[in-house]
């Protein structure tokens, strides 16, 4: 968690969540949490506390978007956002994602970003990934350092914000351009709009 976060609801103390085994339970999101992980710290932030991604997965994931396990992607994060009155924007051309991006979470809004392992231009680096991943934004400094809420294997953490954006894929509808998905539909960048 991050205390104090300025946000178009007052000040926060963001929930962020560990995609991996929680508390034992045997209800494992292990591998492929990060897409529940990411809606569910803004869920958890500004809705309910309480819930976790384990909890969900068991009384509400079916209900909300139709499927029952992990992966979980942006048109699902969608459909979590909704299910609790938050609207959110997905954009799916990323080339202008940083100035975009900046100006939204200068309004105390957050974004959850599809990472990967690749620049947009190809060059391999897993800064924030070693395949593909989702993320939560939350806050920019004036030195456009933005804070990273991160339910992988790394700690959440100031990142530079325009080094992130390079590598937030563009939507690839077909799975034709292979720039990380393993899932064709994925990329881009969600604005969640609270």
């Amino acid at each position: 968690t991050l205390p104090g976060i300025p946000t178009a609801r007052g000040t926060k103390t963001y929930i962020g969540f560990d995609q991996h085994d929680q508390d034992g339970d045997s209800y494992k999101i292990d591998g492929s949490g990060c897409g529940l992980c990411a809606p569910l710290g803004v869920f958890a932030t500004f809705i309910d506390s309480r819930i976790t991604p384990v909890d969900f997965c068991r009384t509400r994931l079916k209900a909300v978007t139709g499927q029952t396990v992990c992966p979980v992607g942006i048109s699902s994060q969608i459909k979590i956002l909704s299910s609790v009155g938050i609207g959110s924007t997905w954009v799916k051309k990323t080339e202008d994602a940083y100035e975009d991006i900046r100006k939204h979470l200068l309004t105390g809004r957050p974004v959850i970003v599809s990472l990967s392992c690749r620049t947009r231009a190809g060059t391999r680096t897993n800064r924030y990934t070693n395949s593909g991943h989702y993320s939560l934004l939350i806050g920019v400094r004036k030195d456009d350092k933005a804070y990273l809420l991160d339910s992988g294997a790394r700690e959440p953490r100031w990142v530079d914000l325009k080094d992130i954006c390079q590598h937030i894929p563009n939507y690839d509808a077909d799975g034709s351009t292979k720039q990380t998905w393993v899932w064709k539909g994925q990329g881009g960048y969600l604005k969640v709009n609270i």
